[in-house]
């Protein structure tokens, strides 16, 4: 990768509409990301812009290796209607564990 140059992923944004089209009615998107990337921020943005657009509230949620439980019963007591979960490589080294979390939880069936 250059130096200097951050990417983030459209990704979070797109999957917004993609909820708000697919799912029952959600009002609340929690969105988890890692606060130690720096891309973060801009994706956090998008997802808001997004969420916004199409008339659904979002709640950013981030998230450390020791915040990730905490996190999901945040998601559950705010009774967020899905979970979109940031592209980054924290996550995915995650994804048992987030699995495990959103089925102990009942939100597996919302997690995009």
């Amino acid at each position: 990768m250059p130096q200097g140059k951050l990417f983030h992923s459209p990704l979070g944004a797109k999957r917004v509409g993609h909820a708000a089209r697919t799912l029952a009615p959600v009002n609340t998107f929690a969105f988890l990301a890692n606060p130690n990337n720096p891309v973060t921020e801009t994706d956090t943005r998008d997802v808001e812009a997004v969420a916004a657009s199409v008339g659904h509230k979002s709640r950013l949620m981030l998230a450390t290796e020791n915040e990730i439980e905490s996190a999901f019963a945040i998601l559950v007591q705010e009774q967020a209607g899905a979970l979109l979960v940031d592209v980054d490589a924290f996550f995915y080294s995650r994804r048992k564990q987030l699995v495990d979390l959103s089925a102990r939880h009942a939100v597996a069936r919302d997690v995009l």
